[in-house]
């Protein structure tokens, strides 16, 4: 391995990294579906609605000769698949740059690449996008990101989901996170401080037949 200068025109931090764009893509293209749902749930913490019970899935016939983009765009417009991937496919759209192996395209089937998207229902960037390194720098001076970097390292820290209960705790380690300037080194010290890591839910045990605690 040897580091390497990257085009900051192209690439910006992990979320244009070859290695993420292609764990979220299909074996042989690119996946809007799957990039912008990891936008979604893992950067926005967002929780997205299901398919209805009795949705039937008939997916259209896609004409190969067309971009990514253009054959999802067919997908998303069926009104049953809507609902979800409005939410999810535009977001996607910003990464067509990047291929099923993360590698970065100029044109594909001949066509230039459309790398715009719309992000909607956000707390604070709704926009029109063009590329992934103008929507990443968008998330990285988002408030609700960095809410959410706060969650995910509660998940991951203790291993758990978070709760109504957490609420005090995530908002605890909002304010560290905040004041430090982002810092993660200090966000994890604030793990360490919260309530939920110090305390621990009394569970009232039932005696056993001798009179003793199960």
């Amino acid at each position: 391995f040897r580091q390497v200068q990257v085009d900051p025109e192209r690439r910006a931090g992990f979320l244009t990294s070859a290695g993420l764009m292609a764990t979220h893509a299909n074996l042989n293209q690119s996946s809007p579906v799957f990039r912008g749902k990891f936008v979604r749930e893992q950067l926005m913490c967002n929780t997205l609605p299901l398919p209805p019970n009795d949705l039937v899935i008939e997916p259209p016939q896609l004409d190969p000769s067309k971009t990514t983009k253009e054959q999802f765009e067919e997908i998303g417009a069926n009104p049953a698949c809507a609902g979800c991937h409005t939410l999810m496919n535009p977001i996607g759209f910003i990464f067509e740059h990047y291929d099923g192996i993360g590698q970065w395209r100029d044109q594909q089937n001949g066509k230039s690449i459309d790398a715009t998207g719309e992000v909607v229902q956000t707390d604070d960037i709704d926009g029109d996008y063009d590329g992934a390194v103008e929507l990443a720098n968008a998330l990285a001076g988002s408030t609700q990101v960095r809410e959410c970097v706060s969650s995910q390292w509660f998940r991951f820290g203790y291993n758990r989901t978070v709760t109504a209960e957490d609420s005090c705790s995530v908002e605890q380690l909002n304010d560290v996170f905040r004041s430090s300037g982002f810092n993660i080194k200090a966000l994890l010290v604030a793990l360490t401080q919260t309530n939920a890591f110090l305390y621990r839910r009394a569970v009232e045990l039932e005696p056993d037949a001798n009179g003793g605690a199960l």
